[in-house]
């Protein structure tokens, strides 16, 4: 009885419940709050498509690391399935290559007009965090003033004052 006892211990204490959720990033069907903050913010958004309850320990760390690398430069929407993101976003997935497995990321400018990169499972687990090289160059590109002014991006349609 004593071997049984302990054996439900060891197993309770190694048993996996799913990854935590930071208090910055959203639920899907927290949608309009999460918009009104990338757009106020001029942050795109970050489509988190994982299971937060799986037993998983391999899905579990690749959506934890998804997380700690884009949960600042974007605002992260969690979504257990694509169909639980906005209509204007999965029409732009349309034909995109999400990978084959949970968790996959999905970076978006906040009008839904162009998907800046996806990252999948795969690749997160083959390496880590330089997986992430890719979106977050074009998350940069994205926050580049037009013109190359060094303030707003409104920078090139303001007009220079006149010696």
């Amino acid at each position: 009885m004593k071997k049984l006892i302990l054996s439900f211990v060891l197993v309770a204490g190694f048993a996996h419940a799913g990854f935590k959720l930071p208090t910055s990033a959203f639920k899907s069907s927290e949608i309009a709050e999460a918009e009104a903050k990338a757009k106020s913010t001029s942050k795109p958004i970050t489509f988190l498509i994982s299971d937060i309850d799986s037993t998983c320990p391999l899905c579990d760390s690749a959506s934890e690391t998804i997380l700690k690398e884009l949960k600042v430069k974007t605002v992260v929407v969690y979504a257990r399935k694509r169909d639980d993101i906005p209509e204007k976003a999965r029409a732009l997935l349309a034909g995109k290559d999400t990978g084959r497995f949970i968790p996959y990321a999905v970076v978006m400018d906040s009008g839904y007009e162009k998907v800046l990169g996806i990252v999948q499972y795969e690749t997160i687990k083959k390496e880590g965090p330089k997986a992430f090289r890719e979106v977050e160059a074009a998350i940069r590109d994205m926050k580049k003033p037009i013109g190359g002014g060094s303030g707003s991006s409104l920078d090139a349609f303001i007009p220079k004052p006149q010696p």
